[in-house]
C-alpha cells in the first residue's frame, strides 16, 4: 500500500516509519507525484520517494511473467548472495563509502524479484507492451531538492481507476474524466 495513503488511514507499518526516518528537524521538499491523462495511457511523474510503490504497481499488474530488466540495485550490505540465489547474474558491482551498486540486465520473474529485491533501492527500467517504468540511474542527494522526475511510469488508460486509488485516493475519479 502506498505510504501516504498509510498514512491517512492511521496505518503504522514498517514501510511507513522507513519512508519518515531520513528525516529530522526542519523543512524538507516531501514527495513528489503528478499524473498526466490521456485517451490512450496514463503518465505519473514521481519523486525518489514513490518508486518502490509505483514498481509494486508495475509487478502486481504484470504478475510474475518474465520481463527485461535493465538497471541499478543498490544497497549497503553484499547482496550477490541473494541475486545469485534468484539466479540472477550481475555484470558489474561497484563498492564506494559502502554502499554496493549493481548492474543487472536480465529477464526475470517480475513479482518474484521484486517481491526478494523491492526492499532495496532498485534503479531499473522496464517496459511490456502499453507499460513502462523507468527511474533515473543513481540515487539522489539527500540534502537537494526533489523534483518529481526520477521515476516515469506509463500505464495504459484502462488502469486509471487502480493508480487513482492507489495514489491520488482523495481526489473524485469523475472529476478527471470529464
Amino acid at each position: 500500500m502506498h505510504f501516504i495513503k498509510d498514512l491517512f488511514e492511521k496505518n503504522q507499518t514498517e514501510h511507513l516509519h522507513n519512508k519518515f526516518i531520513r528525516y529530522s528537524k526542519g523543512n524538507f521538499v516531501g514527495p513528489l507525484l503528478k499524473v498526466r491523462f490521456s485517451k490512450k495511457d496514463i503518465k505519473v511523474y514521481a519523486s525518489f520517494h514513490y518508486t518502490d510503490e509505483l514498481l509494486q504497481m508495475v509487478a502486481s499488474i504484470l504478475g510474475n511473467k518474465q520481463i527485461h530488466i535493465k538497471g541499478t540495485l543498490v544497497w549497503n550490505q553484499d547482496l550477490a548472495p541473494a541475486l545469485a540465489k534468484l539466479g540472477i547474474i550481475h555484470s558489474k558491482v561497484s563498492k564506494s563509502r559502502g554502499i554496493f551498486k549493481y548492474t543487472l540486465e536480465n529477464d526475470v520473474p517480475l513479482q518474484d524479484f521484486v517481491n526478494e529485491m523491492g526492499n532495496y533501492h532498485l534503479l531499473i527500467n522496464i517496459k511490456e507492451g502499453d507499460l513502462s517504468y523507468v527511474t533515473k540511474t543513481s540515487l539522489p542527494k539527500p540534502n537537494k531538492e526533489f523534483g518529481a522526475d526520477f521515476c516515469k511510469v506509463t500505464f495504459p488508460a484502462s488502469l486509471t481507476k487502480k493508480v487513482m486509488s492507489e495514489f491520488a485516493f482523495d481526489v473524485k475519479l469523475n472529476m478527471i474524466l470529464k
